[in-house]
C-alpha cells in the first residue's frame, strides 16, 4: 500500500498479492492506465491486510484498503486469492458506485464472478485470452465522465440499504500549510512561476483574503435557499445584508438580487457561463471574508427526473471561463480601488452535482496547469489565437488561486494531482497564516 500521504486515496487502487501469478498482467495494466488514461495506481497487497502478526498493523492496512475502495475512481481486483478477493469486491460494491475491473486467471473464475456481480461498469477479464487488454475499454469510458455516482452496483440497486462513507472532519478550518507553483523551468520569459495554488481545508465561510469567490451554480442561475447546506446557500447568506437592528432577522438578499439582475430574462444558460457580481460592502461576505466579487459559474444541470442536480462536466473549460470573466471585469474597473488578484474555487460540481471529487480535482488541476503555462510563454512564440487566449486569461495578474478541500479525501486528491502535474511545493504567499 502506498504510504506517502500525498499519494493516498488514489484515483485507482489495485488489490492483489505480491506472489500473484498475474503480476505480469497487472503491471501491464497499470502501465496502460498510466500511459493511456493518465490514471495513477496505488497497490493494496492482501498479505498486509490479512496476514500480519501485528494486529494494529493489520487493522491500519485494512482501514487504508477500505478508504481506497470508497474513494478510488477505479478498483482493479485480482481474483487469484478467491475468498479474499470476493470479500473485497463486496465491500467495494456496498460502498461505492464507481466501476471495477476484476482480473481472472482463466474463464472458469470469470464465469463464477459474472454469476453474481453483473453490471455494465463492472468488467471481469480473462487474462489468459490474447486480447484481454482490449476488453476493458467499455469500463474505462466511465473514467472520463464526472457523474460516476449515477451508475449503481447490483448490490446498491436492490434498495435494501443505503451506505454513506463517513470521513473524520477536519478539526478546524485553516489554510493548508503548503502552497504549490507550476515549475517554470524551460520558460522563455522572466522566471516568474505565476500564481500560487493554496488549499483551504473545511468550510468556505471561514476563509478570507480572496478577492473573488467562485460559486458553482446551476444552469438556471438560481442560488440555493438560505436554509440549505450547500456552498451556494452559504455564499448567499454571507452576501445578504441585515435590514435593521441586531435582533432583526430580516435581510436584503443582496447577492441573489445582483445575480438576478445580471441574468435578466434568460431562463437558462449553457454550462460554463459566468456572471460577476459585486459584494455589498455592508454584507458579512465583504466585511468579514473580504470578498469583492462573486463569480457565479453554471456548473451543474437540474436532473430531468426527480430532485437534485448532475455535474455538467467541462471542468477545464469552466476554470478558463472564470479567469476570462475576471479579466473582463478587471478591464471595466480600471482606476477603482478594488482589485482582483486572488480567486477561491470549490471542487466544481462535486457537491450536490454528484461528480466524483477525484475526477474534478484532476480536471481542475489540468486546467490550471495549462492556463498558467500559457500565461508564462513569450507572446512572440505564440500564434495569433494563442496570444488572444493568453490576453483573455491574463493569469499574470493573479497572485493566488485557492481551492476548497471540504473533506480529507478532497485534500488527498488535490495534493496528488498537483504533485503529478508539474507543481512544486513553495512557501505560502506573504501574509497568509496557516
Amino acid at each position: 500500500m502506498t504510504t506517502n500521504p500525498a499519494l493516498t486515496a488514489g484515483r485507482c487502487v489495485i488489490v492483489t498479492t505480491r506472489e500473484s501469478p498475474m503480476q505480469a498482467q497487472i503491471m501491464r495494466l497499470s502501465g496502460h492506465l498510466r500511459d493511456d488514461y493518465a490514471l495513477e495506481c496505488d497497490f493494496a497487497y492482501l498479505e498486509d491486510v490479512f496476514s500480519s502478526s501485528d494486529e494494529k498493523v493489520e487493522q491500519a492496512a485494512f482501514d487504508a484498503l477500505v478508504h481506497h475502495l470508497i474513494h478510488a475512481q477505479l478498483a482493479v481486483i485480482d481474483l487469484c486469492v478467491t475468498a479474499a478477493a470476493f470479500y473485497v469486491t463486496g465491500i467495494r460494491h456496498a460502498l461505492s458506485n464507481a466501476p471495477n475491473l476484476m482480473m481472472a486467471p482463466n474463464s472458469g473464475t470469470a464465469t463464477v464472478a459474472n454469476s453474481r456481480f453483473t453490471n455494465t461498469q463492472h468488467t471481469y477479464i480473462d487474462v489468459s485470452k490474447p486480447d484481454w487488454l482490449n476488453s476493458i475499454a467499455d469500463t474505462l469510458v466511465y473514467l472520463n465522465q464526472p457523474q460516476i455516482a449515477e451508475y449503481q452496483s447490483d448490490l446498491r440497486a436492490t434498495g435494501a440499504f443505503r451506505v454513506s462513507p463517513r470521513e473524520v472532519a477536519f478539526e478546524k478550518s485553516r489554510l493548508h500549510p503548503v502552497a504549490w507553483q507550476l515549475n517554470a523551468s524551460g520558460n522563455t520569459v522572466a522566471q516568474s512561476a505565476g500564481p500560487k495554488i493554496v488549499l483551504w481545508e473545511h468550510k468556505i465561510q471561514d476563509t478570507s483574503d480572496f478577492d473573488v469567490w467562485v460559486n458553482s451554480e446551476n444552469t438556471f442561475m438560481e442560488m440555493a435557499r438560505f436554509w440549505d447546506s450547500s456552498v451556494s446557500a452559504q455564499i448567499r447568506k454571507l452576501g445578504a445584508v441585515r435590514r435593521g437592528a441586531l435582533n432583526d432577522e430580516s435581510f436584503k438578499d443582496a447577492l441573489g438580487l445582483a445575480l438576478a439582475e445580471k441574468v435578466g430574462t434568460r431562463s437558462r444558460v449553457p454550462i460554463g457561463t459566468v456572471f460577476m457580481t459585486r459584494t455589498d460592502e455592508a454584507s458579512t461576505l465583504s466585511k468579514r471574508n473580504h470578498v469583492n466579487y462573486v463569480a457565479h459559474l453554471a456548473a451543474v444541470e437540474p436532473n430531468a427526473v426527480g430532485d437534485g442536480f448532475s455535474s455538467g462536466g467541462e471542468v477545464t473549460q469552466c476554470v478558463s471561463n472564470v479567469f476570462e470573466t475576471i479579466q473582463q471585469e478587471r478591464l471595466k474597473m480600471r482606476g477603482r480601488r478594488r482589485d482582483l488578484k486572488s480567486v477561491l474555487f470549490p471542487l466544481i460540481g462535486s457537491g450536490v452535482g454528484g461528480a466524483h471529487p477525484a475526477f474534478v480535482a484532476h480536471q481542475m488541476v489540468i486546467g490550471l496547469r495549462d492556463a498558467i503555462a500559457l500565461s508564462q510563454k513569450d507572446p512572440k512564440s505564440l500564434n495569433r489565437e494563442q496570444r488572444a487566449e493568453q490576453a483573455a486569461l491574463n493569469l499574470n495578474a493573479i497572485s493566488k488561486i485557492g481551492i476548497i478541500a471540504f473533506k480529507q479525501s478532497h485534500l488527498d486528491f488535490l495534493r496528488r494531482e498537483l504533485a503529478n502535474n508539474d507543481f512544486i511545493e513553495v512557501p505560502l504567499p506573504s501574509g497568509d497564516d496557516a
